[in-house]
């Protein structure tokens, strides 16, 4: 016997088999192009990411040192709140590597030596032991009145790479182009790049971005479109691996046959999983007509024409003449969300509820910080109307909290609104997740 739960996997291996001379003609290019780069990365950064900003010796407040703490120490002499005093100050050996304060959490640094660096003392720091300007405490140094001068008690010394990524050989090369295309913690061969060759920094971005636009994008996306291709051709051959049985044998829905419902209602809009109560109710009003005689499911070859003139025909024009008033309004709220208007307000509302979430940000100004509080007030309350015409839309209660969409509507404007009560929170950025919705707009996403 056939195990029908497993029978699409036959369509997925023949898939997998036909499309792998292809496949690796993809794999192939990849590597041809990853080559490319990790030798002209190379070429540039070699030895660089090896190089990090490390301590000097440099004076600390005696209470502070961690290396020469003493019985000595005691708070309460203390009478200097500068620690100026020359018994207040313990001096440290240095030698550690700097800890940046935010992201990457370390200093990449660079140096300059030759004969041309004389112009340089009015631009970088300078150490004398080592002889070389260098870039750590770049921006103590240039944190004075002059723009320059500051004193800097840190140095660039080669500690070691930080991790099997780098560009001092072929491997470690073709690993940092790997996480670069990966896009999975490429952002750390970025921060590298730009903070180890101050220098070419235009060139590094330029660098980076083909890296993704070439690997990540095209090659990759051959990947897919490779796969996907002969899966639909191996799905015309042999039937397809995910179609239940009754779709195959051409068993479908009134609503559900051969030509695509998103094509067929495009006018409606972005219905948001409301599509099927719609059409349920108009089965219902069909079959009460004696119109339909299957509701739920017919053979494609044997529809009734009378379905597929119905087919084309908008939410009001069922059945608009046998209405009572009780349905007016919900003839109307269907109305409305028919209308190609409604995707588009509520879109527009999305996008306005995004840009006040971007530009609410703690340095912004005190006009962008009224912009974005007022805007989420306004888009909170449109989303409110939002839920209340499709409520109104419903045949019932118990229809309305079917719909998955509508349940999780309801939850985010309640977060929205508790944000907005107590703006302490931040719960009114949980309205950003509003913004999978704008996929209709992108149909390849849908």
């Amino acid at each position: 016997t056939t195990i029908r739960a497993f029978s699409g996997i036959k369509t997925i291996i023949i898939t997998l088999k036909q499309g792998t001379s292809q496949l690796a003609i993809v794999f192939a290019m990849l590597m041809f192009f990853c080559t490319c780069f990790a030798i002209f990365g190379m070429a540039v950064f070699q030895n660089s990411f090896s190089r990090r900003c490390v301590s000097i010796a440099h004076p600390v407040p005696l209470c502070s040192s961690d290396s020469a703490f003493s019985e000595s120490c005691n708070l309460a002499n203390f009478s200097d709140p500068t620690f100026s005093t020359e018994d207040q100050l313990i001096w440290e050996p240095g030698g550690e590597t700097i800890i940046a304060g935010s992201y990457p959490w370390e200093e990449f640094c660079d140096v300059f030596t030759g004969d041309n660096t004389s112009s340089m003392q009015f631009e970088y720091p300078y150490d004398p032991v080592q002889g070389l300007y260098h870039t750590c405490g770049l921006d103590i140094f240039r944190d004075t009145p002059e723009g320059y001068g500051g004193v800097v008690y840190q140095t660039c010394e080669v500690v070691g790479n930080p991790g099997f990524a780098h560009y001092d050989h072929i491997g470690g090369a073709m690993l940092a182009v790997f996480q670069s295309t990966s896009g999975d913690g490429s952002y750390d061969v970025l921060w590298r790049m730009l903070q180890s060759e101050p220098a070419v920094f235009a060139l590094s971005f330029a660098y980076f971005f083909l890296i993704i636009a070439m690997n990540t994008f095209l090659l990759l996306g051959l990947f897919v479109a490779v796969v996907t291709g002969t899966f639909s051709r191996v799905r015309q051959q042999h039937g397809s691996a995910f179609l239940s049985h009754e779709e195959e044998d051409g068993t479908v829905s009134v609503f559900s046959s051969s030509s695509s419902p998103r094509k067929e209602h495009r006018g409606v809009g972005m219905m948001g999983g409301y599509l099927p109560n719609i059409t349920n109710a108009l089965e219902q009003n069909a079959t009460k007509k004696g119109q339909l005689k299957h509701p739920h499911h017919v053979r494609n070859r044997s529809r009734p024409a009378s379905v597929s003139s119905m087919r084309s025909r908008t939410p009001l024009d069922l059945g608009i003449e046998d209405e009572t008033d009780d349905n007016l309004l919900q003839r109307y709220a269907l109305g409305f969300m028919a209308s190609k208007y409604f995707k588009h307000f509520f879109s527009f509302a999305i996008v306005l509820n995004l840009v006040a979430a971007a530009a609410d940000q703690p340095d912004t100004t005190d006009v962008w910080r009224e912009f974005a509080q007022w805007t989420y007030y306004v888009c909170c309350g449109i989303f409110w109307l939002e839920l209340m015409i499709r409520f109104t839309a419903a045949s019932s209660f118990a229809a309305f909290q079917d719909e998955s969409f509508h349940k999780f509507e309801f939850v985010l404007n309640v977060i929205t609104l508790a944000g907005l009560t107590n703006p302490t929170t931040r719960l009114e950025l949980v309205a950003c997740l509003r913004m999978y919705r704008l996929m209709v707009y992108l149909p390849t996403l849908q």
